[in-house]
């Protein structure tokens, strides 16, 4: 009886958004979002940030590029040129943490682009 009480009690009528009840923008949490990346910029240990955007960048390029053969190569080909010229000592630290930054930027506005034109 308690049970049948309770499922009478809480009857959904529909779904809300939260942030527009209260009156917020809904927030951007994507992976590769501005305030993330501007925060990877800054860390103290940039090692450790080279080491994080190469797992997300090489993350994000397969999953969002497996329909565009095209993209995929292209970001597959200048990300490991990135990474081949920091593994080189060719490039500090922090110039390929500014270079991954820039290409997950341009990976974020190609694939906008893509959805865009469907």
């Amino acid at each position: 009886m308690i049970k049948q009480i309770i499922d009478n009690a809480l009857i959904s009528k529909g779904i809300e958004n939260i942030f527009s009840l209260v009156g917020l923008e809904k927030p951007n949490i994507g992976i590769l979002s501005e305030e993330f990346l501007e925060d990877v910029a800054h860390m103290k240990h940039k090692n450790l940030a080279v080491e994080l955007l190469e797992k997300l960048l090489n993350d994000e390029i397969k999953a969002k590029s497996r329909t565009n053969i095209v993209q995929e190569k292209k970001f597959s080909d200048r990300f490991q040129a990135t990474l081949g010229k920091y593994h080189n000592r060719a490039i500090e630290t922090a110039k390929v943490i500014e270079e991954l930054i820039q290409m997950a930027k341009d990976f974020a506005t190609a694939t906008k682009h893509g959805e865009d034109l469907g």
